[in-house]
């Protein structure tokens, strides 16, 4: 967002390119699709890595300036260093760094489901979209996108999984086919809404929107999906996708009947099998990505069983070295992890069993 724009006169096209830091073996794991002429990109391309609860694994994000339509190389824009349990536990499991060199940067860490999935649609078209174009003679240069609907500190909205080419001057565009992971597009729920949205290419970057239509992955099943486009509340042309597949996970083969879930949408009964969700339990991740909030408190035994603090071996022995005693390895190891899925990152710490001025104290503030 607001990122620093480092192309002169011309507006930067960024890219991100995605490392995984692994002491002195770095891994580049990709980079991002190129975003013209936008300051404030959306980037739809995912990246994988394998995390344990526990394990700290960071990974670096750095934005490129594209030079495939200028002269030179690409152009530096910032970066920033990201911890997935760090991001994890932030609200909506969203975490933002401002770079230095102006802008702030946005990432989203969730469970992948790599069973989930692959959707294939061979092509998309629009058939007679609404011109949104200014100008007489002028016509739209539509493109489209899919969003799936997530819940982002506990609301619910769209996040952008896939935007496809733009096709100049064309109210019925014809667009190549497209595969993509039912993980990414609907959390590998093939019955979860998908928004398609349509809009009007703009070398600005503020395109016009076009219309939209709310479907599933089940609803494309089939020889060819047509949908209803709305816009302002009335219909705005038709997009239709052909040849979509789902492989890679189970399917039942009995017939199924899909229906568009918004006015307007087309309903069709297809041959094609219906795919349902597997039932898992939840997981700790799948809380803290629903919004549960986590808080962490410490409680610390003061009693006499613990050993005399003075004496060494002793679970509360400071050691004059600095070192760390049996209670504080313990704290550092446990509050290292669990820290960051709290909410406020206020840890609380308690103490009991300890005698102030020879009176016994069993519920005390620790510090105060």
């Amino acid at each position: 967002k607001d990122l620093r724009n480092v192309a002169g006169w011309d507006k930067s096209d960024p890219f991100a390119v995605v490392t995984l830091l692994e002491g002195t073996n770095n891994r580049i794991l990709g980079k991002t699709e190129v975003v013209q002429n936008s300051l404030s990109p959306t980037w739809t391309k995912t990246f994988s890595i394998d995390y344990s609860l526990g394990r700290e694994r960071h990974f670096n994000v750095g934005v490129w300036d594209s030079s495939q339509n200028r002269r030179g190389g690409n152009k530096s824009m910032g970066s920033a260093m990201f911890e997935i349990g760090d991001v994890l536990g932030s609200p909506g499991s969203i975490k933002s760094k401002r770079l230095r060199e102006g802008g702030i940067l946005f990432v989203r860490v969730v469970k992948a489901q790599p069973s989930a999935g692959t959707l294939n649609v061979s092509s998309v078209r629009g058939c007679n979209l609404t011109n949104v174009e200014a100008g007489l003679f002028n016509k739209s240069d539509p493109f489209f996108t899919l969003s799936k609907k997530t819940l982002v500190r506990g609301e619910s909205s769209w996040l952008l999984v896939y935007r496809s080419d733009f096709c100049k001057n064309n109210l019925n565009p014809k667009w190549g086919g497209f595969e993509i992971g039912l993980d990414q597009l609907c959390d590998g729920d093939p019955n979860q809404s998908i928004l398609v949205s349509v809009f009007d290419y703009e070398n600005s970057g503020r395109h016009t929107p076009m219309g939209t239509v709310d479907i599933s992955a089940n609803a494309l099943v089939c020889r060819t999906a047509t949908f209803t486009l709305r816009r302002n509340g009335k219909s705005a042309g038709a997009i239709e996708f052909a040849g979509a597949q789902i492989y890679g996970r189970a399917s039942s083969a009995s017939p199924a009947t899909y229906a568009s879930p918004v006015t307007g949408g087309s309903t069709y009964t297809s041959s094609a099998p219906s795919f349902q969700s597997p039932s898992r339990a939840p997981t700790f991740v799948d809380y803290i990505s629903g919004g549960c909030e986590l808080h962490m408190c410490v409680a610390i035994d003061f009693t006499g069983s613990n050993g005399n603090p003075r004496v060494p071996g002793t679970l509360h022995y400071i050691h004059p070295d600095g070192s760390l005693n049996e209670y504080e390895k313990a704290l550092t190891a446990i509050s290292s992890i669990l820290m960051k899925y709290d909410s406020d990152k206020k840890i609380p710490v308690l103490g009991f069993g300890a005698k102030f001025h020879g009176v016994l104290n069993n519920c005390f503030n620790v510090g105060r």
